[in-house]
């Protein structure tokens, strides 16, 4: 019984120090864990915002992308749709630059190529 409780305690011991010299060494799998989740954030208010989006409610379409944005800063998509919003919200110089911005992260991104110019033919056409 004694050599049962011995054997137990080394076994505990030993994973218990195997977890900690781990976690000391090696926090890379967490920041990959959590890089994955804001991605994950990132692609559901995007998703969120498209929705919004498709309803015609600008603003709480626009605060969807930035959220999407705030958790992947690189979002070109996430730029373009907020573009889009602001463009039909009557703020095209903001629009456009968020064009700029989802072209900057995404050179050859046809969307945003594509409203770009349109935004400057509206904002244009209503002066």
């Amino acid at each position: 019984m004694k050599f049962v409780k011995y054997i137990t305690a080394v076994l505990l011991l030993t994973l218990l120090n195997t977890t900690i010299a781990s976690k000391l060494n090696n926090n890379q799998p967490v920041q990959q864990k959590l890089i994955r989740n804001k991605a994950i954030l990132a692609e559901k208010h995007f998703n969120v915002g498209i929705s919004f989006l498709e309803l015609n409610k600008y603003q709480e379409a626009m605060k969807n992308f930035d959220l999407a944005i705030k958790y992947k800063p690189n979002y070109s998509k996430a730029y373009v749709n907020k573009g889009v919003c602001l463009c039909e919200s009557g703020q095209y110089q903001k629009a456009i630059e968020n064009f700029d911005l989802a072209i900057k992260y995404k050179l050859n991104y046809a969307n945003a190529y594509y409203n770009r110019p349109l935004s400057k033919l509206v904002n244009v056409s209503k002066l």
